[in-house]
């Protein structure tokens, strides 16, 4: 009985200093206390750029996502600026800038043109118009663990879904000079690009 007693007190003892060794102590002050800070907010991320997305996003597997994009409007929504219909629309607002250069014209046709060039990714084009981060948000922060880890991905600012449709109607409404409507589930449909299961 002896010997039961002093091998419970011995387990009890190691399963205390286990559990000190392996649970979080809000007192300590270390880098892997540090580590589980939260990650930074999405103001804080970089727009990598489409460039930097396809390396993945291209594939069969991925279900052609690049494609998709590039067979879509929105690909070209920067490039559609520079066409003379586009030019005389500006004209007609009272925009005397050329409309890819022109503010009211780039905040639906450009992700990313405001922004600072610290937060812009050195392989990230604004050319490339409304591309991958105007829906899913910048990259710099989930690129990395997305594949892997969608939660994870999420925790860092990853957008993943059906879209919003408040986001949208941000620029497909009756202020756009182009408005032809605009049925969130159609349009949704059209612009689908879902990884295959």
């Amino acid at each position: 009985m002896t010997n039961r007693i002093l091998l419970l007190g011995v387990v009890l003892t190691l399963l205390i200093i286990s559990a000190a060794l392996i649970l979080p102590d809000n007192n300590r002050s270390t880098d892997q206390t540090a580590f589980a800070a939260t990650p930074p907010v999405a103001d804080e991320a970089q727009y990598i750029g489409v460039a930097q997305c396809v390396i993945c996003h291209r594939t069969e597997a991925q279900g052609e996502q690049e494609r998709i994009w590039r067979e879509s409007l929105h690909a070209y929504a920067f490039e559609r600026l520079k066409e003379e219909q586009s030019v005389e629309i500006a004209q007609e607002m009272g925009i005397d800038t050329p409309p890819h250069e022109a503010e009211e014209c780039l905040v639906c046709h450009a992700t990313g043109f405001d922004l600072p060039d610290e937060r812009l990714g050195n392989r990230f084009n604004v050319e490339d118009g409304v591309q991958c981060e105007t829906c899913h948000g910048a990259g710099s922060e989930y690129r990395a663990i997305h594949a892997r880890d969608v939660e994870a991905g999420k925790e860092r600012g990853l957008i993943v879904g059906r879209g919003d449709a408040d986001r949208c109607i941000e620029c497909h409404n009756e202020n756009s000079p182009t408005y032809k409507g605009f049925d969130f589930e159609r349009d949704m449909e059209a612009i689908a690009h879902p990884v295959p299961d």
